[in-house]
């Protein structure tokens, strides 16, 4: 230790006492070991929570509303006269309470004239539109549907909230995002998402420099985002990670005893290439669309 003496009476690494058996992990009982190993996990939802909530307390509660952002020129809500900024009311004489069931009601009726009603600098307007036919896919079985779209984008908007209203908000995006986490880990899984898609440090340092450019507001949103997608994939059942030492914890202690050394090496060697070829395809996956953006940016 750069010269100095050892202290005769420390442990190791400080001196050359041994670490006691009962101060090993594997000498507490079950419940102190999942409890030890589920503190990482912990500190990253608590860190994307009370984020979340600070977040919300600054900016309020966004929300969808009915009011359009922007209208796509020459699709149907534009050839239509529909302008950004209008408030849809109604649909076809039945009020809209919100923006998903406009959607709703348009990805129904492709091909099939509907009746918007407006609210545009204090007047009623009545729009018809005929939403074109589109496809999309469905992202629970990843596969095409044909849907109607008249090409229109709705304008976010937030409200006020107090300390308990964020506390509750904030917990249900936590989980929220949690369980978005989990859905992607899912379709990616039962290959209805390419691997492809994934994105590592590159992707994650450039969407960070946009979120900072963008605003605060952003910048704290991708921060609980990152710390959920931790917390989440520490779950994971490999081995190097927090999930897999759980269940070898777990293993063990249905099994009634550990599991040999060599058992244990081999165990933790396969985590650690299944995490090194996750991190090189992450990598792969950067640079290639690095690469793309740069010879599509200067040919």
């Amino acid at each position: 230790m750069n010269g100095e003496a050892l202290d005769p009476n420390a442990m190791i690494p400080f001196g050359p006492q041994p670490i006691p058996p009962d101060r090993w992990l594997e000498s507490k009982p079950l419940w102190a070991r999942m409890f030890i190993l589920l503190s990482g996990v912990t500190m990253n939802v608590i860190l994307a929570l009370v984020v979340t909530i600070l977040m919300l307390l600054r900016y309020g509660l966004p929300y969808v509303s009915t009011i359009t952002d922007s209208v796509v020129a020459d699709r149907p809500a534009a050839l239509a006269g529909l302008r950004a900024g209008d408030s849809i009311v109604a649909i076809d004489g039945v009020p809209l309470r919100s923006w998903d069931s406009l959607v709703t009601k348009i990805s129904s009726s492709a091909n099939k004239e509907i009746v918007l009603d407006v609210r545009r600098s204090g007047a009623a307007v009545r729009i018809p539109v005929t939403p074109a036919l589109d496809t999309a896919t469905d992202f629970n079985t990843g596969k095409f549907e044909h849907v109607g779209r008249i090409g229109v984008l709705p304008k976010q908007l937030s409200r006020s909230v107090g300390f308990g209203e964020a506390i509750t908000q904030g917990w249900g995006l936590t989980w929220g995002m949690a369980g978005s986490v989990i859905e992607a880990l899912r379709v990616l899984a039962t290959r209805k998402v390419a691997p492809s898609e994934l994105g590592g440090p590159i992707m994650i340092a450039t969407a960070s420099v946009q979120a900072a450019r963008s605003g605060l507001e952003n910048l704290m949103v991708l921060v609980s985002l990152i710390s959920v997608n931790l917390a989440v994939f520490n779950l994971l059942p490999i081995p190097i990670l927090d999930g897999g030492q759980i269940l070898v914890q777990v293993l063990e202690a249905i099994k009634g005893k550990a599991f040999s050394v060599r058992t244990r090496d081999y165990i933790l060697r396969a985590g650690l290439f299944a995490v090194l070829l996750l991190f090189a395809l992450v990598t792969y996956n950067d640079l290639r669309r690095l690469v793309a953006s740069l010879i599509e940016k200067f040919g």
